[in-house]
């Protein structure tokens, strides 16, 4: 809720290993929208929870790509 309410991202993605479970996202997403309460009045987190909660879009190997773009862009 601190980085919602805090920043205003558009986007916010969970991944790692207890998020492969396909029945978490939903729950988080519903925890999200209940904790809020109606506080935050944006259509982008009300509506569209779907779309702003999101898995990572390479999956399982999101870390290890972002391990070797940081290792090649230090070069």
């Amino acid at each position: 809720m601190n980085v919602i309410c805090t920043l205003s991202p558009k986007r916010i993605i969970l991944g790692g290993g207890v998020m492969q479970q396909p029945h978490l996202l939903p729950l988080v997403r519903q925890k999200v929208l209940a904790l809020l309460n109606n506080y935050i009045q944006s259509l982008g987190i009300l509506e569209h929870i779907d779309e702003t909660s999101v898995p990572p879009a390479l999956g399982n190997r999101s870390g290890v790509s972002e391990a070797i773009a940081l290792a090649y862009n230090t070069r």
